[in-house]
């Protein structure tokens, strides 16, 4: 910086020139302007949070439960009526070995032993199908029952969802002005807090699912204990036979029990097969939800903290003044020591005027297209979230329930390959958005941390440097114009500026 004897920084330090007055009226008129506007913007996003926490937790874990609580009622009409059928596929092989000792042993005399257990198996299916009635009885009624407490609770909620937004409403016409902010912030947050009261309760009341619980402590324990049983007799029937086949001389011993050894069994994996696709879902959701809760808390910290300061040209106007005070009192002190020279310091004060104008144009400019790309990436993220959260409650408990409702549900990997089919085509849907998403949060990150935490200038750096460097221009027209019009050479120090 060169030294110039005419400036006189020191003795106006205190002194700081805002401009023209009319200017200042501008100013004002945009700040009164705006106030109406910064409350309307703060309902709106408070509203907004209220929303997307909405869609987000409280409705997809109702939705989700209903459609649990059908799926369950669904797959117990489908397992009684098809339970003969399943259970005599678990001993299909008895059924295989009595046709064939049937045909093996006709007109021996082991034909009539083998006559006298040929029912033994359907009737060992039927008492079971009759325990497993007797056991499961209440199944549908206790289901109805759940449906019915699910309305309670979903009406409840609703009541509750709706009631914030109302009441959100009335606090901004109680307090609809910027300079009661304080009292409008306080209003909302007390509804804030009771709307989220009963979300979470909503919430923990529907985790774990009561239908789902249900449905695996009572009705799939007795399908699994009547396919148990079912297998326990199938063991015992291949034993008769064998015992039937010493009554004929022609049938060699060891090799007739190593045929009927290779009955492998049955494994009762359906138990297990829920528990296994609960996991897989239990991950794929909390990925998921963890998302989400990153989304909603920068959504909320971003846009919270910038409708609370709005920034108009008001704003602007007066960092530039702030920025350019010392240029300002430069050209003031320079007046007081000149004031014969009145049209030099004019052009100066124009020229400064100008760049505080042109400044504050582009600053406004740059917040206005950050924000509109902010809260545009905001609805895409909240679309893409939106999408995947209406297929969420369709693939977990109710997806598992349905593939029970299908058919067959005691071979080992039935329910459970199913079910893999349906969370593979989740985790496809889920990569394609799930780079989208993250692609718009790192940019979102990023203008929260440079531009919604206190930046006083967006796009600031080179904007600002080319002010500072219209400001020396400006001082430096002053030297010369005052060399001019007086014969006197100055030595010019131009004040050291603010940084941004």
């Amino acid at each position: 910086w060169t030294d110039h004897s005419w400036l006189h920084t020191s003795e106006m330090a205190t002194v700081r020139v805002l401009g023209p007055v009319v200017l200042f009226l501008a100013c004002s008129l945009v700040n009164s302007q705006s106030a109406d506007t910064n409350v309307a913007d703060y309902i709106f996003w408070k509203k907004a949070d209220i929303t997307a926490w909405h869609q987000f937790f409280p409705s997809r874990v109702l939705r989700e439960e209903l459609l649990t609580n059908q799926a369950a009622v669904a797959a117990v009409s489908n397992l009684t009526s098809g339970l003969g059928s399943s259970l005599s596929t678990v001993v299909a092989f008895q059924a295989q070995e009595l046709l064939t000792a049937q045909q093996l042993m006709a007109g021996t005399d082991a034909e009539g032993c083998i006559s006298g257990i040929s029912t033994y198996m359907t009737k060992a299916i039927n008492d079971e199908i009759a325990t497993y009635s007797d056991c499961a009885a209440d199944a549908l009624s206790k289901l109805n029952r759940l449906n019915k407490t699910w309305a309670s609770l979903q009406s409840k909620y609703t009541a509750a969802y709706q009631k914030a937004l109302v009441r959100i409403d009335a606090c901004a016409k109680t307090y609809p002005n910027k300079d009661s902010l304080d009292r409008l912030k306080s209003c909302v947050e007390a509804m804030n807090i009771n709307y989220f009261l009963v979300a979470n309760a909503t919430q923990k009341a529907l985790s774990p699912s009561p239908s789902m619980s249900y449905f695996q402590s009572v009705v799939v324990e007795c399908a699994s204990n009547a396919a148990s049983a079912v297998a326990s007799k199938g063991s015992h029937f291949l034993e008769l036979l064998l015992d039937c086949s010493k009554l004929d001389s022609t049938i060699d011993q060891t090799i007739y029990a190593e045929q009927l050894s290779q009955w492998g069994g049955y494994n009762d994996t359906l138990a297990s097969q829920l528990v296994t696709g609960q996991s897989k879902n239990h991950d794929q959701v909390s990925a998921v939800e963890t998302k989400m809760i990153t989304y909603y808390n920068l959504q909320k910290e971003t846009l919270e903290k910038y409708v609370i300061e709005s920034r108009g040209l008001g704003f602007y106007l007066n960092r530039m003044y702030s920025y350019l005070s010392d240029y300002y009192n430069t050209v003031t002190a320079t007046s007081a020591d000149n004031p014969g020279d009145a049209a030099c310091v004019n052009s100066a004060n124009a020229a400064l005027q100008s760049v505080v104008i042109t400044v504050a144009s582009k600053s406004l400019s740059c917040d206005l297209e950050i924000v509109g790309n902010t809260k545009q990436m905001m609805s895409q993220i909240v679309g893409d979230f939106s999408y995947l959260n209406a297929l969420m409650p369709a693939i977990g408990n109710a997806a598992l329930l349905n593939c029970i409702r299908r058919g067959y549900v005691f071979a080992p990997n039935t329910v459970g390959n199913c079910f893999n089919l349906i969370s593979w085509q989740f985790d496809i849907v889920n990569t394609d958005r799930d780079a989208d998403i993250a692609a718009k949060v790192a940019v979102l990150t990023g203008y929260e941390r440079s531009f919604f935490s206190g930046s006083d200038l967006p796009c600031g750096g080179t904007t600002l440097k080319a002010a500072y460097l219209a400001a020396e221009v400006a001082l430096y027209d002053l030297q010369r114009c005052l060399y001019i019009t007086t014969g006197t050479d100055y030595s010019v120090t131009t004040p050291l500026p603010h940084h941004q």
